[in-house]
């Protein structure tokens, strides 16, 4: 027990001495990015993306989205353009009470994407202390020479970027940038690999696959 106080006192230590040396550091960009193999094709992973209602299936605890032009709701669901403000009302499963809202400017999407959007606010107000001008995106590409002959038809790609504003930022942003990013990255690119299954799977109030 002594040893494992020892070392959680070092560990403390060496964090906090870390984040004091970044506090004389200047802020950083930081961008994450990552790549899923899919045996989804085109075809079917197109109208994953057009239609918000879509979306939950794709998103970790997002209950719904809802898209707002010129402050009037948008009736439609399969009407997303740049421009409109999206929304996302995240409601993890059985902890109602870790609810928070994400709204974000939907914008144009860069070659290859499906979505892009930039953060405008998040009701918690932990990530955006952390973050300043973050984007994230979503879509899919045709599968490479390698990928196709393991039966892959496409692959889902996802990113964020953004500027740190803080310490603490400055440090994950260096020493662990996946963790930073993915405090707000709330799409799971494993399921959108498996779309259509997981289609089912929310259909049926299942649990999500992961293949």
């Amino acid at each position: 027990m002594k040893k494992l106080l020892i070392a959680a006192a070092v560990a403390l230590l060496g964090g906090t001495a870390a984040v004091a040396f970044f506090a004389r550091e200047p802020n950083v960009s930081v961008e994450w990015t990552r790549e899923v193999p899919s045996k989804e094709t085109a075809a079917t992973l197109a109208p994953a993306f057009r239609d918000t209602r879509n979306w939950p299936i794709f998103h970790h605890s997002l209950r719904e989205v809802r898209l707002t032009e010129g402050g009037k709701p948008v009736p439609e669901f399969d009407r997303v353009s740049p421009g409109m403000i999206a929304t996302f009302a995240i409601e993890p499963k059985g902890k109602e009470w870790k609810r928070f809202l994400i709204v974000a400017e939907v914008l144009p999407p860069k070659v290859g994407e499906a979505l892009r959007f930039r953060l405008l606010s998040e009701s918690t107000g932990k990530s955006t202390r952390l973050l300043d001008g973050f984007e994230w995106w979503v879509g899919f590409r045709p599968a490479n020479a390698e990928e196709a002959s393991r039966g892959y038809a496409t692959a889902v790609f996802g990113g964020a970027s953004a500027e740190t504003k803080t310490p603490r930022a400055r440090f994950f942003g260096r020493v662990a940038p996946t963790i930073l990013m993915n405090q707000l990255y709330q799409i799971d690119l494993v399921r959108l690999a498996s779309f259509t299954a997981n289609m089912e799977a929310w259909a049926g109030d299942h649990a999500p696959v992961y293949r």
